[in-house]
């Protein structure tokens, strides 16, 4: 088959979630012998890489804003597809699902997939105009996609309840854990192993961050615990430098909080794998593949209770992880609290996490049944 991806920035992926399900997807396609083009901005992906793993990378010019990024460029990617030979085109989240009826009406062979990641006008940063848009996305995105794939269980029930529409569950992945036990990469950023908690997300205000550094702000200031070990923050701001300039506002002089950027490859692989335990504070969000990440590392995790995190570990039971009351950041400190209390505990829930999610989240049953997806 010849497959073409629209919607995402680009792979291989720097950051950004739907840049690493794409890249993880992409790359296995092409190893079964498919034929996989990814469009990508300009901007996004080095100049001198035009293939990837066997995966062509068609970069295309956009406007590169907050509000026109990711429209403009699914629509010069839409028209660029219709002179090329491509029989599925595989369309990622709902924004740019809207410009589907360029090639729905234009390329009438080519069968239009869908994956639903999330119900991005839930996110604060998006004025009224952008809100309204993504949700008529949506609603173009079910009406006319030949197949929505959505990677949660909670947006399979909201597909049903609402549009009483029939989607196909497959789930983020993620790939075996490569793992870096040794001190090295926690040396790097002057950490100690075992003994830092990590978060890993883009900073924007649905990933919820301010309300962990607010949680632990309030661990730090009460003293209760005679030893409190830092606070990692990994990730970058991304036409936020507002939000970014709020976080650094709240964790003031606290030299226990520490902002490292974006981090990939080994340096990432060695965070996961030298931290104490994750946290994903996240307000909004579609299946977290940094939390499915720290799980397959083994590490103990704490949520937000929004139903995808839940879902991630095993809902309501929490048999995989704790969970914290969404938006509580008083809930928050007293989870961190207690985990720091419970270091068995934390060892625990990690293996159990690990063996959980190796199992259910594996990338090549999730490229095996997108394939299906695909023939079908």
């Amino acid at each position: 088959m010849k497959i073409a991806m629209i919607g995402q920035k680009g792979i291989p992926a720097s950051y950004g979630g739907v840049e690493r399900h794409t890249e993880e997807l992409a790359v296995r396609l092409a190893e079964k012998g498919h034929r996989v083009f990814v469009y990508a901005r300009n901007y996004y992906v080095p100049k001198e890489i035009s293939e990837f793993k066997k995966i062509k990378i068609i970069k295309i010019s956009t406007i590169q804003s907050k509000n026109l990024d990711a429209i403009c460029h699914s629509f010069l990617s839409s028209l660029d597809v219709l002179r090329r030979d491509i029989g599925i085109i595989h369309y990622q989240g709902i924004g740019p699902s809207s410009l589907l009826l360029i090639p729905k009406i234009l390329k009438r062979k080519a069968k239009i997939v869908v994956t639903f990641h999330t119900r991005d006008y839930l996110n604060p940063k998006w004025g009224w105009f952008a809100k309204f848009y993504l949700k008529l996305s949506e609603k173009i995105m079910i009406r006319f996609a030949d197949q929505i794939i959505v990677v949660s269980e909670n947006l399979k029930d909201y597909c049903q309840t609402k549009y009483q529409k029939k989607v196909c569950y497959i789930p983020n992945g993620i790939s075996l854990p490569i793992e870096n036990s040794s001190e090295k990469t926690a040396d790097n950023f002057s950490l100690e192993k075992d003994n830092y908690i990590l978060t890993v997300s883009r900073l924007v205000e649905q990933k919820g961050i301010h309300f962990l550094i607010e949680a632990y702000n309030s661990i730090c200031q009460k003293k209760i615990l005679e030893k409190i070990p830092p606070l990692v923050i990994v990730g970058g701001a991304v036409y936020t430098n507002n939000y970014f300039k709020k976080l650094k506002k709240t964790a003031g002089d606290n030299p226990k909080i520490i902002f490292l950027g974006f981090q990939q490859g080994k340096e990432l692989q060695g965070l996961f794998s030298n931290c104490l335990f994750f946290v994903n504070p996240s307000v909004l969000e579609g299946l977290s593949i940094a939390l499915l990440e720290a799980m397959s590392y083994g590490k103990c995790v704490l949520v937000s209770d929004i139903p995808e995190n839940l879902e991630a570990v095993n809902n309501e039971a929490e048999k995989y992880g704790t969970a914290f009351e969404n938006k509580n950041a008083a809930d928050l400190a007293k989870k961190i609290e207690f985990l720091l209390s419970n270091p068995e505990l934390i060892k625990e829930k990690g293996k159990q996490a690990q063996d959980y999610v190796l199992k259910k989240y594996n990338w090549d049953e999730i490229t095996s049944k997108t394939i299906e997806v695909y023939k079908n």
